[in-house]
């Protein structure tokens, strides 16, 4: 969208252990800073020229820009931050306005100066999951910016101390916000990764003010809903803010007899305010056949859309469940599937401890040990808290395509690609039976790209791909693949451009070789062999499962 034609205002703030606001009037040769000392008694000290048009005052927004480094250049890095503050601060300007609003912060540092500012209590302090915020002040906070239509997108530079993901995440997620973190944040190799998925945050196009709200004929009812939603009432859902990316679950139980010849109805109208300020609702209306046949619901089952509503349950459960009551409840949902299908929809011909899958549930097993043995639900010794959660709170907003990706990886045989193909080539299976020593190969989760080299890997391949002559040449590490005049390389290259097109962030690549300790990064994303954490490799899994359906038979 071009400068000209905006219709929205555009405010900057910085902060540490107070907060400064900058006047960007167009009247003023150059931009002034306002500092509020005082954060307990927060007021925004002015209306003009802290929000101002793009247009108008650029020549003051791009030299604020540039003097923002250099402002604080000179001070001690600050340990504690008022993170909380900040937003309180954004959500103030958005009040002031009288319109919905959207605040992108960056923070770097752990979320302990809120605690001191709220009224945090130790000494009748109980514990919480760690997936839930540990004072009520965040979600207090949250429940504002929802309540005035403030949408707030997170960039989170965590140091060696971590940030609390868990309170930080929860405002963007129970505002409809973006979330982005950057482990080890380096300008010189990350500023690609943080340059595009800013441009994408700013370019997405969002509805602000929104209310879901859900209706179904009267034989059904809204029982429960995952995902982005972190508070709703009934068959309603609000959000400071929606954009494309943003998915949730619904799950419904019918309190009545489904006719066939009736059918069911649901119908989804989503209200919110655009970016011009006009008020718009968007309607869904679904009519569903029903069956009295258990067969015909088994074959119009997709294992994909199944996982991501369990997934979103399972996560959304995390706060209020111990991990080990969500992992044995999934257990407990697919051998209760696979039972009723083996029960109901088997022919007479399946001997008795034969394994039986429904047709189009035949991966949903994998997808689920997946979803089991997650570092969220059952994490390694080098899982942190702070990971965690940030796997758990992205995975709320995830559509079945994501989801599926990050729990089973893509990991493509690069090295058997000919000059002349055009696409790409097959996926391989997440195990490490499937992999040649004498392979490259390229896989992703949706969130990381790795590429793998076998120790025997040709080196006229890693020549061409990388620029080194050999196999012990090869450096391993965060990379950005080298531009060469080779048809392997642009190739390569290609497929990576594709993918980071086709993902919602901008994904980091990493190279490791065979035998080297960082691939063990790689490692992880094999989902069908056994985890050093413990996690069940999916045959073990399967053989499980299919013994509990047996028993459960009989």
């Amino acid at each position: 969208m071009g400068a000209e034609n905006c219709h929205f205002k555009v405010g900057f703030m910085t902060y540490n252990t107070t907060v400064h606001f900058y006047n960007l009037s167009s009247s003023l040769s150059q931009p002034h800073m306002l500092v509020l000392t005082d954060v307990s008694e927060l007021q925004v000290p002015l209306l003009d020229g802290l929000l101002v048009s793009i247009h108008d005052s650029r020549s003051n927004i791009e030299s604020l820009l540039v003097q923002i480094p250099s402002l604080f250049a000179e001070q001690e890095k600050e340990e504690e931050t008022v993170f909380g503050t900040a937003v309180k601060a954004g959500l103030e300007a958005v009040k002031i306005c009288g319109c919905p609003g959207r605040l992108f912060l960056f923070h770097t540092s752990v979320l302990t100066a809120d605690r001191k500012l709220s009224s945090w209590n130790i000494g009748a302090y109980k514990y919480k999951s760690p997936f839930q915020p540990q004072v009520a002040f965040y979600q207090d906070l949250a429940q504002d910016c929802v309540s005035h239509g403030c949408c707030v997108d997170l960039f989170l530079f965590p140091n060696s101390k971590g940030i609390d993901i868990t309170s930080a995440g929860f405002i963007s997620l129970a505002t409809g916000g973006r979330f982005y973190k950057y482990n080890n944040f380096q300008a010189n190799l990350n500023a690609a990764q943080f340059a595009t998925d800013l441009n994408r945050a700013l370019q997405t196009e969002m509805g602000f003010s929104v209310e879901v709200t859900l209706l179904t004929s009267k034989e059904l009812k809204v029982k429960a809903m995952y995902g982005v939603v972190v508070e709703s009432k009934s068959n309603k859902v609000k959000l400071a803010g929606m954009d494309s990316n943003k998915t949730f679950a619904v799950e419904l139980e019918h309190s009545g007899i489904l006719k066939e010849e009736h059918g069911a109805f649901i119908q989804c109208a989503l209200s919110y305010t655009n970016f011009s300020g006009q008020k718009r609702i968007r309607v869904h209306n679904i009519s569903l056949n029903c069956s009295s046949q258990l067969v015909d619901t088994f074959r119009q089952s997709q294992a994909e859309t199944l996982i991501t509503f369990l997934s979103k349950a399972a996560f959304s459960a995390l706060p209020d469940s111990p991990t080990k009551s969500i992992r044995d409840g999934l257990v407990d949902q697919v051998t209760h599937i696979l039972a009723c299908y083996r029960k109901n929809c088997a022919t007479s011909l399946v001997s008795e401890g034969q394994l039986v899958l429904p047709q189009f549930l035949k991966v949903f097993p994998v997808y689920a040990n997946c979803l089991r043995k997650s570092d969220v639900l059952l994490p390694g010794d080098d899982a942190s808290i702070d990971e965690r959660a940030y796997i758990q709170q992205i995975l709320l907003s995830m559509d079945p395509a994501e989801t599926a990706v990050f729990l089973y990886p893509c990991i493509l045989p690069l090295h058997i690609m000919t000059d002349n193909a055009e696409c790409f080539p097959n996926a391989v299976r997440c195990s490490s039976v499937m992999l040649s020593t004498n392979g490259i190969y390229l896989a992703e989760n949706g969130l990381i790209l790795v590429l793998w080299i076998g120790a025997n890997a040709p080196h006229e391949l890693i020549q061409s791909l990388l620029d080194v002559p050999a196999f012990s040449a090869i450096w391993c590490g965060e990379y950005s693949l080298p531009v060469l005049n080779t048809p392997f390389s642009q190739k390569v290259r290609k497929i990576v451009e594709k993918i980071q097109n086709q993902r919602t962030r901008f994904l980091k690549l990493f190279v490791v070789k065979q035998g080297d300790t960082k691939e063990k990064l790689f490692q992880s994303l094999l989902v069908e062999d056994k985890t050093p954490n413990g996690g069940a490799s999916y045959l073990d899994f399967l053989y499980h499962v299919h013994i509990s359906v047996l028993r459960l038979q009989k």
